[in-house]
């Protein structure tokens, strides 16, 4: 666990800063999930989700879609 002051708060605004730019506001639902620096869960209407999350060794918002093994950089 990170206990770097602060670093909850620029993770959780990183990844909500990514999402502002990527979708349109009232398009998805956003779920925190605190496992992941910001992790947040994003779900969309027809059930689709996603899960985005500041990857700690980059500094870079990362996706992920259920199943994937694989991060996606951003």
């Amino acid at each position: 666990m990170n206990t770097t002051p602060g670093a909850t708060t620029r993770s959780t605004a990183a990844v909500k800063a990514w999402i502002n730019e990527n979708f349109i506001p009232g398009s998805v639902t956003v779920t925190p999930w605190p496992l992941l620096p910001g992790g947040t869960i994003i779900r969309d209407k027809e059930g689709g989700e996603m899960l985005v999350f500041l990857d700690m060794m980059t500094g870079k918002v990362k996706w992920m879609l259920p199943g994937e093994k694989r991060k996606r950089a951003v």
